[in-house]
């Protein structure tokens, strides 16, 4: 009984222990797999799967909208306005390219998201050849000259929503299609030779502000032969792509997105127009056109010493070799390149991009890469952040961290983080440093903070703030960063010097009575100036510049390598590069300043010259090109190997968000020529680079601040209690004022014709600018309640000698 009993227990434990071995194993398989605690997919990238949404109007297409598969903040997507028609209806078209669309419903809200004006299903829809014509039908009660967003959402037999925004807008007086008909006829015209000199009658030649060097950048000042691409004759090859960015009465903003091909060359076109409608003439305000190549490898572009990556708008590119130059990594046209110059072998690396020039969704161009290291081995370290068009995360909006291994040709996400919002914030909230380093901590520079995000457990630090432009320096590697600690440009005591690879950290102070100001890095020696507390030279708008009169170089530890100090000889600007750091100087006499001739430090760990340089290289016919030039012959010419690209090891998306960094609240965001522009604090910096793009702006809950060119001819603000703002002026709490220093008085003509009290402090007292018309302005001295009227240009030339200081009275 007893050995009857040992041989079922013996028979059973083997079987437990199996099982107990295969439960371990797949255990520490799991943990080994996922110690990230996200899932690794590896796949060749899939094809783009969601519709497209088009609005229609008077019949036409237009605001080509890409879906969102998660909730976006409806306070920024604000990239296309639909008008409605005059039967209060919206007209819209789904290219589901083979989905099945299961339901449409949509929303109304207003541009904050806090009120919910009307939401309903679309019952009713027709579809033919993978189209879906349906229309909504909007509230009578939507009130009149203001700005709603729709969100339409679409579910599919493979995704459970699909999100698809758009501002509308019911004007009273519509001149959307007047303006619409003006911007195809002016775009038709710069592609037809035979009657481009038509175009003569809308643009205003002017070489100082374009030279007509570049097809890549046209403008309403470049002359029509350059307008109309001179003798290179394009033909355009997808059917021009129009959206609504602005309307405003007869003022209306639009784009149009096409692609081009001269010759075997294909490009991305973009172009902007700013038209007003008045006496049934078209009046063209404002124009740009963009022109970027889409590069493909080939003996016509590919020579012995170089690439010709062809027709630029910036004519600049990014860029990163390894320190021996044998691998390039390169980014154009939405694609990022990586060449071994051994080997003559290119490989698409990365893209969204397909064979099909003509791809709508493919070629959707809502992101950007940046490439944060090359290394020896070939690897590339890169990030691609803003709308993915495919892929496991198509639809979804964010930044992804790549690493691309050369000697198995694969890719490996280390992290993607979702946002919820557009590609344009993003971009524009990012800073000028991205570093990845050995163990896993992404430094990552954003809306003026430098956060340490950990990608192992998904945990983020924030490590600095307030490092706006001129506030920090980093090295040319991205390897190091210096920043002043109490936020101040010229006036700072305290500088805090980090090393991303090591995480070392020093401290920098200035000298007694003096500031220092964080000027960048020559290898592992950081480089700072001096300057008196006297020799701050304060600037109207409220800036100003440190003159710095002594330049020294420290190491990791802390030590003097060199120390720089010339009598009557001072330093102001600065700018990192590969081998140096350059530096503007100017001489003192007495108590003033005048320019000199600039300097350098020179880097003598670093090569004399870069392996692989960018450059403009002018064509006879296609005129300035960007060329990637070797320093030896490297390439053997017609003897180029393209490369596919190979698998990708995709991440599910990560429990942190960009929203748990991010915060923009209180933000003044600019908006110009079809894109966002610019993320502000300040209100005053705001309005000035609003008013150079002849743009808007708005609050972060999308509000317009301040719009350029549609102030009214006069206006009179009334009701003005020059007690309350004598009040609010000296509440030292400052709720009830908002300061404008730095504006122009006729940025500030706009406010008054809002409505909004505005005063200007002058060594005679405050003014309150009360009214204005064609040629006076009407101002009321606040503490004696003085009226008076003065010439708009005198008003503004005695405003301007008091440094423009303007406040906006809250209301």
């Amino acid at each position: 009984m007893k050995k009857k009993f040992r041989n079922v227990f013996s028979g059973f434990s083997i079987k437990i222990i199996i099982l107990l071995i295969v439960f371990l194993a797949v255990i520490g398989l799991y943990f080994i797999f996922n110690k990230d605690e996200t899932t690794v997919n590896t796949s060749k990238m899939g094809d783009a799967s969601l519709p497209v949404v088009y609005m229609t109007y008077e019949g036409a297409r237009l605001n080509e909208i890409h879906g969102n598969t998660e909730t976006m903040d409806e306070t920024a997507m604000r990239d296309t306005i639909t008008p409605l028609t005059d039967s209060y209806e919206i007209n819209m078209e789904i290219d589901t390219y083979g989905s099945q669309v299961k339901e449409i419903s949509y929303e109304i809200v207003s541009l904050d998201g806090s009120n919910l004006v009307q939401s309903n299903k679309i019952k009713d829809w027709n579809e033919a050849e993978e189209t879906i014509k349906a229309t909504i039908s909007v509230d009578e009660m939507v009130a009149h000259n203001t700005e709603y967003m729709l969100v339409i959402n679409v579910v599919t037999d493979s995704q459970a929503a699909v999100n698809y925004y758009t501002r509308i807008l019911n004007e009273d007086d519509s001149y959307v299609s007047r303006q619409i008909n003006f911007v195809h006829q002016f775009s038709d015209l710069t592609l037809d030779k035979a009657r481009s000199e038509e175009l003569i009658n809308y643009l205003e030649p002017d070489t100082q502000e374009n030279d007509n060097s570049n097809f890549g950048l046209v403008t309403m000042h470049s002359n029509y032969h350059q307008v109309s691409w001179g003798s290179m004759a394009p033909e355009q090859v997808t059917e021009p792509v129009l959206s609504i960015k602005e309307m405003f009465g007869s003022i209306g903003c639009f784009q149009l997105k096409y692609v081009v091909r001269s010759g075997d060359q294909y490009y991305s076109v973009v172009e902007y127009f700013r038209v007003n409608i008045g006496n049934d003439k078209a009046y063209l305000l404002d124009y740009e056109r963009r022109a970027d190549e889409i590069f493909y490898p080939s003996s016509v572009n590919v020579s012995k010493k170089e690439i010709n990556l062809g027709i630029n708008s910036d004519l600049i590119t990014e860029y990163t070799s390894d320190d021996g130059g044998v691998y390039v990594g390169f980014v154009n046209s939405g694609t990022l390149w990586s060449m071994n110059t051994d080997t003559n072998t290119i490989i698409p690396v990365f893209s969204f991009r397909g064979e099909d020039q003509s791809s709508i969704r493919e070629n959707f161009d809502q992101y950007d890469i940046k490439i944060i290291r090359v290394e020896d081995s070939g690897n590339i370290c890169f990030m691609v952040y803003g709308y993915m068009n495919r892929g496991p995360h198509e639809g979804l909006t964010g930044i992804a961290v790549y690493n691309y291994y050369a000697e198995s040709n694969t890719i490996e996400e280390k992290t993607f983080i979702a946002s919820d919002r557009p590609y344009q914030m993003i971009k524009n909230l990012m800073g000028k440093l991205t570093y990845l380093n050995g163990n896993n901590l992404l430094y990552i520079l954003l809306n003026d903070s430098l956060y340490s995000i950990d990608l192992t457990g998904e945990e983020y630090v924030q490590v600095a703030i307030g490092l706006t432009e001129g506030n920090y320096a980093v090295s040319y590697d991205g390897s190091k960063i210096a920043w002043h600690a109490d936020g101040s440009v010229n006036n700072s005591k305290e500088i805090q010097v980090l090393d991303l690879e090591t995480a070392q950290t020093q401290t920098v102070y200035a000298p007694e009575n003096s500031y220092i100001r964080a000027l960048g890095f020559l290898g592992e020696g950081f480089v700072y100036g001096i300057g008196s507390m006297g020799d701050f030279v304060p600037q109207t708008n409220g800036a100003g510049t440190l003159y710095l009169n002594e330049l020294k170089v420290v190491d990791a530890s802390g030590n003097e390598t060199l120390t720089k100090k010339d009598d009557g000889t001072y330093y102001t600007w600065s700018e990192n590069e590969y081998n140096r750091i350059s530096l503007g100087r100017a001489v003192k006499t007495g108590d003033a300043f005048t320019p000199s001739s600039d300097y350098a430090i020179y880097d003598t760990t670093r090569a004399e010259e870069k392996k692989t340089e960018v450059s403009v290289l002018a064509d006879s016919v296609r005129k300035n090109e960007l060329v990637m030039s070797f320093k030896t012959a490297v390439i053997k010419a017609g003897d180029v190997n393209v490369a596919a690209a190979g698998e990708f090891a995709f991440r599910n998306p990560a429990g942190l968000k960009l929203e748990d960094l991010v915060n923009i609240s209180d933000r003044y965001i600019v908006y110009g020529k079809g894109e966002l522009k610019g993320v502000y604090t300040n209100p005053s910096n705001a309005v000035n680079a609003a008013d150079a793009q002849l743009g808007v702006v708005t609050s972060s809950g999308q509000q317009y601040f301040w719009i350029r060119g549609i102030a009214k001819k006069s206006a009179d603000v009334s009701n003005i209690n020059t007690q309350n703002v004598l009040e609010a002026l000296n509440d030292n709490s400052g709720k009830g004022i908002l300061s404008l220093k730095g504006c122009t008085l006729n940025q500030m003509l706009y406010f008054v014709s809002t409505g909004h009290i505005i005063t200007a402090r002058t060594g005679e007292g405050v003014y309150i600018i009360s009214g204005y018309d064609a040629y006076n302005v009407r101002i009321i001295q606040v503490e004696s309640g003085a009226t008076s009227e003065m010439p708009i240009a005198g008003a503004d030339a005695y405003f301007a000698a008091s440094g423009n200081d303007y406040t906006l009275i809250k209301q």
